[in-house]
């Protein structure tokens, strides 16, 4: 007769003769447990330990593993590794600081490879200098980490002194979902493709915060993409252009800056001043309403940047009239942007307007061949009625009226530079100081590259910037003043809207190994206050004192004084606002500001010159 089978567990195979059912059962499960607690879990790829993770995390692992083998040779891998392993080996001291570094890299990459995204993963970055290694394996990371400490002073021991301020900030962004992570992290919304979204991303700010590994940053996700076309938006492109988009008897209409409004219907010639998105808006890369004529620069950037198909973009040269139907058009420097111009318009009937765009007037403007029969001498003889003789003024002057009230009375771009230079100098001799300047997808360069001059110091951009800044055409010695390097300088130029103090506290927090304290720019002239106009610039600290962020008054628009000094010159018949001018009464109170500071002067200057001839005809 068979022998009876004891009834032993399946996995430690221990006695449960004398157990009830209940007990053998409860037993079989905890060995189950303790079993796959400890069952060891490698990576079939590269052999890691992922006991550790959970299956989902295994997953991803092991799928990027596969993705990767596909292009990298993993025999080649391990031939690097034992050669920069063979390199690495030196003294007792040194030896056991590398230690320490290659502990902090490991840490580092298992927490990227633990966190819920894939993105750490793919884009790893070195915490003291920010460059990416997503590259290269964990034995160059460990060396390049290595160096980064000894170049910048950093020891393994101040490493920890950043994790401590990354757990403070992730604790700071549980309290407020909104918050400086959020907005740094995040790309800019509304791009219209996935290429220029991902320029976006990368510009400096991005770029300084990729060490970031707090919560903030793990729970960051792309904004969605609104929606190309809409039922609205169709609607108002059908919508009749206001007066002050068109150039008065102009046919077909001549558009300018209104591509809102831009249909085969209404028009097949559009002018484009120059490329800030409030005037090229509604320009998208289907675009084949007509002809844009623009500036050469600014045609490089409609092509390039907003992708229209370069036969429907039309380059005009500076200071050349050319014919455009039956219209001369001439294009001349607005003094606002790269790329940025007045437009003349001198009609067959022999009307003239001018259309300034956006500009900057100052008196060199005058000299402009195109404008001289347009600008009085003060030698013109005046008739008995009190009018100029010899002289053709302009019809119309279509303006940038976006510094049209009294209060907006600021300094000249020339002054305002040399009071950012003065607070450079204040701030140079301190150590370890991040300078920021503010700047929009094109502009304000000038102000950086004054300071990058004097200070012999190269200016870190974003490599959308550059690519921007390369259609310009600088000369070769100021392009060699840039860099898209975060780590070779302390000068960076940032978006305006990321110089808020919350920002640039997190930013400072993060950085801490490398900088100090912030000092940054914001060239606006919104900053100016006609309350205290002693007062040059306008200064907000934080509580500690290591952030400033001054508000210089350096502006591209012309202040209204400039803008009575344009228009007490060249006293056109009709004045058409340009901006804040939604309706008649807006539109009518700045042109009533103007008249009473510049025709008001004019007037009394003919007065006298009335009593002149007054008291010759008397005479005679």
């Amino acid at each position: 007769m068979a022998e009876t089978q004891l009834p032993r567990c399946v996995v430690c195979s221990i006695d449960m003769t004398p157990w009830s059912v209940a007990d053998r059962e409860t037993h079989v499960n905890e060995c189950l447990d303790e079993a796959t607690i400890d069952q060891r879990y490698d990576c079939p790829t590269c052999g890691e330990e992922l006991s550790h993770c959970d299956e989902r995390q295994r997953l991803e692992h092991v799928n990027r593993c596969l993705d990767r083998k596909e292009t990298y040779d993993s025999d080649m891998s391990v031939h690097k590794h034992d050669k920069a392993v063979g390199e690495e080996e030196e003294d007792g001291a040194e030896a056991q600081e590398e230690v320490q570094l290659t502990q902090v890299a490991q840490l580092t990459q298992g927490e990227a490879e633990t966190s819920d995204s894939a993105y750490f993963e793919a884009n790893y970055v070195c915490k003291i200098c920010g460059i990416d290694m997503s590259s290269v394996d964990l034995v160059h990371r460990i060396r390049h980490v290595k160096l980064c400490g000894q170049k910048f002073g950093v020891r393994a021991a101040d490493m920890a002194e950043v994790e401590q301020t990354e757990t403070i900030v992730a604790r700071l962004d549980e309290k407020d979902a909104s918050n400086a992570f959020m907005v740094m992290m995040q790309s800019a919304a509304g791009k219209a493709t996935a290429e220029t979204a991902s320029m976006e991303r990368s510009n400096v700010f991005d770029v300084l915060m990729r060490g970031s590994k707090t919560a903030a940053v793990l729970n960051a996700r792309k904004r969605p993409v609104p929606v190309k076309f809409t039922r609205k938006a169709v609607q108002r492109r059908r919508l009749l252009y206001p007066d002050y988009k068109c150039i008065q008897g102009t046919s077909p209409p001549f558009i300018v800056d209104g591509f809102h409004y831009a249909c085969k219907q209404h028009s097949s010639i559009y002018f484009l001043t120059h490329f800030h998105s409030d005037h090229y808006g509604g320009i998208t890369k289907d675009f084949d309403c007509g002809i844009i004529y623009c500036n050469e620069i600014t045609a490089k950037l409609v092509v390039q940047e907003l992708g229209v198909h370069s036969k429907y973009v039309h380059p005009v040269g500076m200071n050349i009239p050319v014919l455009v139907g039956n219209v001369q058009v001439t294009f001349m420097d607005a003094n606002h942007c790269p790329g940025a111009a007045i437009i003349l318009f001198r009609l067959k009937d022999g009307k003239t307007y001018l259309h300034t765009g956006d500009f900057r007037f100052y008196r060199k403007m005058l000299n402009y061949a195109a404008l001289q029969p347009h600008i009085p001498t003060g030698d013109e003889a005046i008739d008995h009625n009190g009018k100029i003789v010899g002289i053709n003024r302009l019809d119309g002057v279509y303006l940038d009226t976006t510094y049209c009230n009294p209060k907006y009375t600021f300094p000249t771009q020339q002054a305002a530079i040399k009071h950012a230079l003065e607070l450079m100098d204040d701030h140079w001799k301190q150590e370890k100081v991040l300078y920021l300047f503010g700047s929009y997808t094109i502009g304000k360069e000038r102000m950086f590259m004054e300071i990058a001059r004097k200070f012999r110091k190269k200016v870190c951009v974003s490599k959308a910037k550059l690519r921007i800044i390369e259609t310009f055409d600088w000369p070769r010695e100021e392009m060699q003043l840039l860099t898209t390097e975060s780590a070779a300088t302390n000068l960076h130029v940032v978006r305006m809207q990321d110089l808020k103090m919350d920002n640039l506290t997190v930013l400072l927090a993060k950085h801490r190994l490398r900088y100090r304290s912030i000092v940054a720019f914001r060239p606006t002239g919104w900053t100016f206050s006609s309350k205290n106009p002693r007062k040059m610039s306008t200064c907000c600290s934080n509580p500690t004192g290591k952030i400033h962020v001054y508000g210089i008054p350096y502006s591209e628009h012309s202040s209204f004084a400039e803008l009575c000094d344009f228009v007490k010159v060249v006293n056109p018949r009709a004045i058409i606002p340009t901006v804040n001018c939604s309706n008649k009464r807006n539109a009518t109170k700045q042109v009533n500001a103007l008249r009473q500071v510049a025709f008001h002067n004019i007037s009394a200057l003919f007065k006298q010159q009335h009593q002149q001839i007054k008291q010759q005809l008397k005479t005679s």
